[in-house]
């Protein structure tokens, strides 16, 4: 039963994910990437990857920091924001990986993932956000296949053909 709900949960990340870097404008991303998260959260608890969800949790505040990465504050502390949140980040994985996975290195690649994907959200142009996202694709794909998430597997080269899609679709209105 829990591989069937952690198939349903990928399938339903997968999907909210790669129609992420089809929308056009930046705020539609950013709120679909939070949904998609939901649902691979789920998928991974299914699976017991908890450095996997942990990691998903962990993106959640950090995509809605950068959300708001126009807000005064935010502005003003951008650097230090980006950096702590990066930490935050790389610390929970770490715990996670050691104390609910006992210590497997798989989860360093889940870490790395969440990284290229939340640091994405930070630039300013959808063009720089898919191109960086692009990078944490590879990370999540091989993270996916080992730990059985094998809808998110497929997602992580969907994902990879779709950033590419969206790069070429508006390479003239966004570079």
């Amino acid at each position: 039963m829990w591989k069937i709900l952690s198939l349903i949960a990928g399938v339903l990340a997968v999907t909210l994910y790669v129609a992420c870097f089809q929308l056009k404008n930046r705020k539609s991303i950013i709120v679909c990437n939070i949904l998609s998260r939901v649902f691979y959260v789920l998928q991974y608890c299914f699976l017991g990857s908890f450095t996997g969800a942990v990691m998903d949790i962990s993106a959640m505040p950090s995509s809605f920091v950068a959300s708001k990465k126009n807000h005064p504050f935010v502005k003003r502390f951008k650097l230090p924001i980006i950096i702590l949140v990066n930490l935050i980040i790389v610390t929970v994985g770490l715990l996670s990986m050691f104390l609910l996975d006992n210590g497997n290195p798989l989860g360093i690649l889940s870490i790395l993932g969440v990284l290229f994907e939340t640091i994405a959200l930070w630039f300013t142009k959808e063009n720089h956000i898919r191109i960086v996202s692009l990078l944490g694709a590879p990370c999540w794909f091989v993270y996916n296949m080992l730990c059985g998430a094998y809808a998110s597997a497929v997602g992580s080269v969907l994902t990879i053909i779709s950033i590419i899609v969206a790069l070429v679709r508006y390479k003239k209105t966004s570079v």
